[in-house]
């Protein structure tokens, strides 16, 4: 069992923590969360109104620092339907900045340490590591942290493995040719909308699905070359 408090985190609890819940049944990985600005957002959370109030596990730092506002094994209130199930895990910065080396590092150390299993999560009750954004309107309807970070999962696994001093895994994902049909069959459906570019053209802005979201996450995650899809993608979304 996890312990309380990781180690590796300065410790700076949020007054109103004790009215979350045990985790029930025990995290199933962790989820990462971006906090949309820079700065310690423990003020944010402590400060946060009664009826709107939020606050993750822990934070981590563009230089690398680690802050815990929240113990272990309680939920924390980040991922309404998901709080119960992960950890959240905010990281400074916007959805458009990638992770510095500092928070890979970081983060690749905390994965290690918390005993996670070596996995991408793209759907709830999945182990692993998570988004905000694959649990869907039950989840908040958050596009977090965005295509950028987390398509930075599989870096985040390959340091914990050079930590470990083990072999380097390469995540696995359904790309199969039913799996793509699947996705391109609910790609222009209702899911919470996030922006990104278009590959030739990067001054246009596009509204991508969820759904579609998702699909690049689990390309991301195995690094490879994003551009044929998304321009497959492209064809298929209105542009703003």
């Amino acid at each position: 069992m996890t312990a309380d408090f990781y180690p590796g985190a300065a410790w700076e609890p949020v007054s109103y923590i004790g009215d979350a819940s045990l985790m029930s049944a025990g995290s199933l990985g962790w989820v990462e969360h971006v906090v949309v600005g820079n700065g310690d957002p423990h003020d944010l959370f402590e400060h946060a109104p009664p009826g709107n109030r939020r606050f993750s596990h822990l934070w981590f730092a563009k230089s690398g620092v680690v802050k815990q506002y929240q113990r272990l094994s309680h939920d924390s209130w980040a991922q309404v339907a998901g709080n119960d199930s992960y950890w959240s895990c905010e990281t400074e910065g916007d959805p458009s900045e990638p992770l510095t080396e500092q928070q890979l590092d970081a983060l690749a150390r905390w994965h290690v340490w918390s005993g996670t299993a070596d996995a991408i999560a793209t759907a709830p009750g999945q182990r692993g590591i998570g988004t905000h954004q694959m649990g869907g309107a039950a989840w908040g309807g958050h596009a977090c942290p965005g295509p950028i970070r987390a398509g930075q999962r599989a870096e985040i696994l390959r340091r914990a493995a050079i930590i470990r001093g083990g072999p380097v895994a390469t995540p696995t994902v359904d790309l199969s040719p039913a799996a793509l049909r699947s996705v391109a069959a609910i790609v222009t459906g209702a899911g919470a909308p996030f922006q990104s570019h278009d590959p030739d053209n990067p001054a246009k802005t596009l509204v991508l699905t969820d759904a579609v979201s998702q699909l690049l996450d689990r390309v991301s995650a195995l690094q490879a070359d994003m551009t044929d899809l998304r321009k497959l993608v492209v064809t298929l979304l209105p542009k703003s």
